[in-house]
């Protein structure tokens, strides 16, 4: 089969999913957001690894999130990646909803000072997971003082998926509160459509 030319790609718009859940009924959060920080990820991954104090910040996350073996596969998918977008544009758009657990939450105080909670273990640990606590309707935080915000897709959990699908789709990570009822995400999801691509096909 020929190789379709960028010219001939009709773009879709496709959604993929980790996971699925019944819905209920529920209102859209006034947060939509999409995961930054992938086309940062993939550049430190792309580029020749340095060492000591010539590592930039994004090569240093990677220590953080990946043994060496990981982050050498991770390499591999970022460089054909790139690759194949420099050759070919993208088949379409892809919004990447990660499991229930799979978004990072964090905490926002008062004052403002913002705590990331899920997942760091040392805060865990310290008996910091009651603050994800939610009232019991479900829908407001069980301390009124505090707000939690979905802040990104875990990558040490997603790096492989979304590294794979960059190739040859835009994809664009989002991640969404997993404490909350599924008809809220659902929300947030359509909401995260009409707001990116509401000029797309």
């Amino acid at each position: 089969m020929a190789q379709r030319k960028p010219k001939q790609s009709k773009p879709r718009k496709t959604v993929k999913a980790a996971s699925r859940s019944r819905a209920t009924k529920s209102t859209a959060p006034a947060d939509v957001r999409a995961d930054p920080g992938w086309d940062r990820l993939e550049n430190a991954l792309a580029s020749p690894a340095a060492r000591g104090k010539s590592r930039t910040p994004a090569q240093a996350e990677l220590d953080r999130l990946f043994d060496e073996a990981e982050q050498q596969h991770l390499q591999r998918l970022a460089r054909r990646a790139k690759l194949v977008r420099a050759r070919q544009a993208p088949l379409g758009n892809v919004v990447f909803l990660p499991g229930i657990t799979g978004s990072n939450l964090d905490v926002i105080e008062p004052g403002g000072d913002k705590d990331h909670i899920w997942v760091n273990l040392w805060r865990i640990i310290r008996g910091r997971l009651s603050e994800l606590q939610l009232a019991a309707n479900g829908n407001t935080e069980a301390d009124p003082n505090l707000r939690v915000l979905a802040s990104g897709i875990n990558k040490s959990f997603y790096a492989r998926a979304i590294m794979a699908l960059r190739a040859r789709w835009n994809v664009e990570p989002l991640a969404y509160d997993w404490r909350r009822d599924i008809d809220q995400a659902s929300d947030l999801l359509a909401e995260f459509i009409r707001a990116r691509f509401a000029d797309k096909p």
